[in-house]
């Protein structure tokens, strides 16, 4: 074969195996490509169309939304009523909000219904039925939402004028877990009373607008710009919602600016909201609408037809006595057709035709929530017991008014309180409050609830109003509530009634005890009071326990003063709350006392040496110290106090800062003798101070210097004026030395201040001095006044001045004399000078002790101013004969002398022995 012949055959082969795989990984590569660039396009295509969808799905529920509100109050109040009681915005959320208007004005059908059957007799056209009352809202679907939104309105079939509480349930107002469906909620139209709150889901219809809504807003301003709302989003508490003390606000309302912010419904992972601070949201791309919104209907109404024609007087007026204070006026029900738009009672004490009071009552009125289409009106506030006579007037919407009825008035008594063993037909008694319940588990609190009593407990004939065959009550006052630790009520504690602050008022179903304890049962009973006075059975018992596992707080303001020798009175401010600060009623307080001696820092004395000494319910406590007590504080000891709050959970509170009492002695004292003092023969013992100290007990004694009993011990309790005098103490009778006097002061606390002064005594003398011609006279006479005076001379044998400190009679009698007792009337020194005087009777056995303001002279020669000595004539006088003039009798002087040289001594003489 030729070179050329094989490659020709070569060539018609084709490819060859490398030739195909590179070929084939060419391809691959370019479909690859391809597919990435289409799946990105495709993408890219979806993301848009995603977003697209939702922002026209957004926009189309806020086109709804905004003109919704556009029309919000158009034609709500079409005749001017001025006691309509339709809002234009019933109710204004940060989140959300409810408008009423007449949407379906131009309906020749939905117009009419159910609007045709509403006014009933109170209003004379309405236009705007319940689905016409709308709230936007955002729920999850379903709807799904744990909050719900109050609203105070009319949505009764007929209409009655009387408000009451709507609550749409399954929505959201706090937006913190989009997305959400913005929904368009209307009420149901009903026949007869709407439901009452809480209303189920059934009472309102859901329709859902738009999907995947990420918030809601709104923000109010008034005709001026003034923003109205709070515009506090995540807290719908501060809403001006729709609460009944808001409607003026909400009235003022004249812009609405509108914020609604849609998302995608799936997240592109290929795009992140920096502006989105929620982690969970940020991969959705959003749409944000905003407006603001200015309804030209807000704050205008119809404008009333002109009506001159009066509605007819009332016809057969009566009166029905029987309730306190008051009086029932009644009289024919009137015609739909009259307008009848309330009634004016006019009233005057009988006899007295000039002397008029009236008061306007609103036809028809709500009795306890019914509405009541009778005609009558209780007239309160009259005195009970007299008569009274009354007019009626009919007035309508237009102010046009009948004539008075009757024309010359009816008259009649109004009734006082029940007297015994009255017909209860004639009066009306306060019905039993019925369902009483406390609710136990709460902190420092009892709330309570009850049924309200709208009824008494009988019939009063001729009362035409009823509730369940019984009379109703016009003439509440209020409610008494008590409780007791004990079911029985042994001492009950009011804790409210109409009186109190806060009032048990006649419309009060509620109220929460906070005047107890933690972890005490308390039981409850409740009884309905009248305006006479009068009050109902008491209810059911109900029992409950506050508990808390929170502590009371340390309590504060600790005082400690010793208020005599055995008490220590404590007080402090009472706690009134737990640690965290909220409000805690406690019943017991615990009282601690630890020793320590006086001027410890409080701080360092450990919490372990304090002993629990009691327990209070006050906020005092009294210590009653026992000898051993005293004797610590008077050793230089204090006791230290600290206090806690408990109650009976059990928690404890940490202790109060501590108080430390001990003795406190502020008197400033001076001793005589001085500190230091020479003395000899008698010494004058007194304590003298200044301060403001009340002494109670003065206390001297002085120990002997060869041990054994003192020589001197004497005490002096309650002493007067600024001292104190002890008896005097006769040193001569002690050996001379260095004694010590140990002083006690006692005050009217208890606390007792102890000190020493030293003195020295000067050594006792011989006996220096001797008696001569001892003389008993009178020798004649009559039996009876014979030897009563004994003289004898007294001589000074020292050679030296002396001078007598003390002179000490004593005397025997052996006979015995009752009727005549035997005593010594006076000491004569000399002859003729009394020194002293006794007019105590003294027994037929006794000592004289001669007291002198100062020493007697007795010199050792006359001469100069020393003229008494050296020899003395002294007498004794005596009540009866020395020894009555039959037996002999001893008779004995003891003189207590001092020299010159201040040494001192004593003699003792026996004067005369018989008649």
């Amino acid at each position: 074969m030729t070179r050329d012949r094989r490659n020709q055959e070569r060539g018609n082969e084709g490819f060859s195996l490398v030739e195909m795989l590179v070929a084939s990984a060419i391809f691959a590569i370019a479909a690859t490509v391809a597919f990435i660039l289409y799946s990105a396009s495709q993408n890219s295509y979806k993301s848009a169309e995603n977003f697209t969808n939702q922002q026209q799905a957004t926009r189309v529920a806020f086109d709804r939304m905004m003109s919704d509100l556009r029309l919000a109050g158009y034609n709500y109040n079409p005749d001017g009523d001025k006691t309509r009681v339709d809002q234009q915005i019933e109710g204004a959320w940060d989140t959300a909000v409810t408008i009423r208007g007449d949407f379906d004005f131009e309906d020749p059908v939905a117009s009419q219904t159910p609007e045709s059957s509403l006014p009933g007799t109170v209003y004379n056209v309405v236009t705007t039925g319940n689905d016409e009352i709308l709230t936007y809202v955002l729920a999850k679907p379903g709807p799904v939402g744990s909050e719900s939104m109050d609203l105070w309105l009319d949505a009764d079939n007929p209409r009655t004028k009387t408000v009451k509480k709507v609550t749409i349930p399954n929505i959201v107002l706090t937006q913190n877990d989009p997305p959400y469906t913005l929904y368009r909620v209307s009420l149901a139209n009903v026949t007869g009373a709407f439901p009452s709150a809480p209303q189920p889901a059934t009472s309102f219809v859901y329709e859902p607008v738009a999907d995947n809504i990420m918030s809601m807003t709104f923000q109010y301003y008034d005709g001026t710009g003034n923003k109205l709302n709070p515009d506090t989003p995540t807290n719908p508490a501060d809403d001006l919602a729709g609460l009944q003390a808001n409607v003026v606000t909400r009235g003022q309302i004249r812009k609405v600016k509108v914020n609604l912010v849609g998302m995608t419904a799936n997240p592109d992972m290929n795009y992140t909201d920096v502006n989105d601070a929620n982690a969970a949201t940020q991969s959705y791309r959003k749409f944000n609408l905003s407006s603001d919104v200015n309804p030209e209907n807000l704050g205008k109404v119809g404008i009333k037809d002109v009506d001159t024609t009066p509605p007819p007087a009332p016809t057969n007026v009566a009166l029905v006595p029987g309730h306190c204070a008051g009086m029932l006026v009644k009289w024919d029900q009137p015609s739909s057709s009259d307008g009848v738009s309330s009634y004016v009672v006019k009233w005057w004490p009988s006899g007295s035709p000039s002397t008029t009071s009236t008061q306007t009552f609103v036809y028809p009125h709500s009795e306890y929530g019914v509405v009541d289409y009778l005609g009558h009106a209780f007239v309160p506030g009259l005195a009970t017991g007299p008569a009274f006579c009354f007019e009626v007037q009919a007035k309508d919407a237009a102010g046009n008014q009948s004539g008075w009825s009757p024309s010359s008035g009816i008259c009649g008594n109004t009734s006082d309180t029940i007297p015994p063993g009255a017909n209860p037909t004639n009066y009306t008694l306060p019905a039993q409050p019925q369902s009483l319940a406390a609710t136990s588990g709460q902190d420092s609190k009892i709330p309570l609830t009850w049924a309200l009593v709208k009824t008494n407990s009988n019939i009063l004939a001729g009362d035409p109003n009823t509730i369940g065959g019984l009379t109703i009550m016009r003439d509440p006052a209020g409610y008494r509530l008590q409780h007791d630790t004990s079911n029985t009520f042994p001492a009950p504690t009011l804790v409210a009634d109409n009186t109190t602050t806060p009032p048990l008022s006649s419309g009060s179903t509620s109220f929460t005890d906070t005047t107890v304890t933690n972890c005490q049962t308390y039981y409850y009973r409740l009884a309905t009071l009248d305006t006479c006075g009068n009050i109902s059975s008491w209810s059911s018992t109900a029992s409950g326990q506050a508990t808390t596992t929170v502590p009371p707080s340390a309590p504060t303001g600790l005082v400690g003063t010793r208020t005599s020798a055995n008490n220590i009175a404590l007080s402090w401010t009472a706690v009134t709350t737990n640690v965290n600060g909220f409000a805690e009623t406690i019943g017991l307080y615990k009282v601690y006392r630890a020793m320590a001696v006086t001027g410890t820092p409080a701080a360092t004395i450990p919490s372990g040496s304090y002993s629990l000494m009691g327990t209070s319910t006050t906020t005092s406590y009294n210590d009653a110290l026992s000898s051993t007590d005293k004797q610590n504080l008077n050793s230089g000891y204090s006791y230290f106090y600290e206090v806690t709050a408990a109650d009976l959970c059990p928690n404890e509170s940490a202790r109060s800062a501590a108080v430390e009492v001990y003795c406190k002695t502020t008197n400033t004292y001076t001793t005589t003798p001085a500190n230091g003092a020479s003395v000899g023969g008698t010494v004058n013992i007194v304590l003298s101070w200044s301060g403001t100290d009340v002494v109670t007990r003065v206390r001297a004694h002085i120990p002997s210097l060869t041990g054994g009993s003192d020589v001197y011990d004497q005490t002096v309790f309650n002493p007067s004026g600024n001292s104190a005098t002890l008896p005097q103490w006769n040193s001569a009778a002690s050996p001379g030395g260095a004694y010590t006097i140990m002083w006690e002061a006692e005050n009217n606390q208890g606390c007792v201040k102890s000190w020493p002064t030293t003195l020295t005594v000067t050594a006792s003398l011989a006996c220096q001095i001797s008696a001569t011609n001892p003389n008993l006279s009178p020798t004649t006479g009559k039996p009876s006044n014979q030897y009563k005076t004994l003289t004898w001379d007294v001589q000074n044998n020292a050679g030296k001045d002396l001078t007598i400190q003390e002179i000490d009679v004593s005397w025997t009698n052996t006979v015995v004399c009752p009727t005549c007792p035997h005593k010594l009337d006076s000491i004569q020194w000399p002859t003729g000078t009394t020194v002293t005087t006794f007019s105590t009777p003294a027994a037929t056995k006794a000592q004289a002790f001669y007291v002198f303001p100062g020493p007697l002279t007795f010199c050792a020669v006359n001469s100069g101013s020393c003229t008494t000595g050296p020899t003395v004539n002294m007498e004794l006088n005596f009540s009866t004969s020395v020894g009555n003039g039959i037996t002999s009798e001893s008779i004995t002087v003891d003189y207590f002398f001092q020299d010159t040289s201040g040494a001192s001594g004593k003699c003792s003489l026996t004067i005369i022995s018989g008649p």
